[in-house]
């Protein structure tokens, strides 16, 4: 910044020596005693202020041509001025390549560190989320084998508890016949059997099956739908 300032310092103060330049020609050819001056000063915007300063100075005789020592001045001012204008241009072309060079280095370390993460994140992103879904599916799985399990057993038992509330009927049923056949034979053992068979029968059949039927069924289904949705909805975090 320091070089580009002084790079526009310098352009200004070329135009100012131009300007004075043809003012001491003026000056000269207006008297052969005439004496020109000129001088210029630089400064920069930064704490640091350059001041460069350059007089000339002619002092014409009595045989000499004013308009020739004015002239002859005068060239050497110019001939002093692109010296000054060659070090601002190189001044502002170190500048400005300095600028590139640095807006070149931001941009390739900006896109190197751009290519380099963006792969390491994907890629933990990914394993995060296969790992996720691999505990919920064998946690759903193995909690869905346990409650089959449960439910086939539980249904199990409340077959074999219905099996058993018909062997109970048959041997009420063969005892009864049996001590009353032991007793009357006939009208009355058929009628007693019949009667007493079909009545205890039906009723302890019928309510033993439809009592430990419905109670079992609801307990179980209840139970099982309870643990298997608590089992799945803990699993998948809900």
């Amino acid at each position: 910044m320091k070089k580009l300032n002084t790079a526009i310092a310098l352009a200004l103060g070329i135009a100012s020596t131009s300007v004075m330049a043809q003012e001491a020609e003026i000056s000269s050819n207006a008297s052969v005693n005439a004496s020109s001056s000129t001088s210029l000063s630089l400064a920069t915007n930064s704490s640091d202020e350059t001041t460069n300063q350059a007089s000339t100075q002619s002092n014409v005789s009595a045989q000499g041509s004013a308009n020739a020592n004015g002239q002859a001045t005068t060239a050497t001012m110019e001939n002093e001025a692109p010296s000054e204008q060659k070090e601002g241009d190189n001044t502002t072309q170190e500048a400005a390549q300095a600028s590139s060079s640095n807006a070149s280095l931001l941009a390739n370390g900006a896109q190197s560190l751009s290519t380099e993460t963006a792969p390491s994140v994907t890629a933990t992103a990914e394993t995060a989320l296969n790992g996720t879904l691999s505990t919920a599916t064998n946690s759903a799985t193995s909690t869905a084998a346990a409650a089959s399990g449960m439910l086939t057993n539980s249904v199990s038992g409340s077959l074999s508890t219905l099996n058993a509330s018909g062997a109970a009927s048959n041997a009420l049923s063969s005892n009864v016949n049996g001590a009353i056949g032991g007793t009357a034979q006939g009208t009355v053992a058929d009628t007693v059997q019949s009667t007493v068979a079909g009545s205890v029968e039906g009723a302890v059949s019928s309510t033993v099956e439809q009592t430990v039927s419905t109670t079992v069924e609801d307990a179980v289904t209840t139970t099982v739908n309870e643990n298997v949705a608590s089992s799945i909805s803990g699993a998948l975090g809900l």
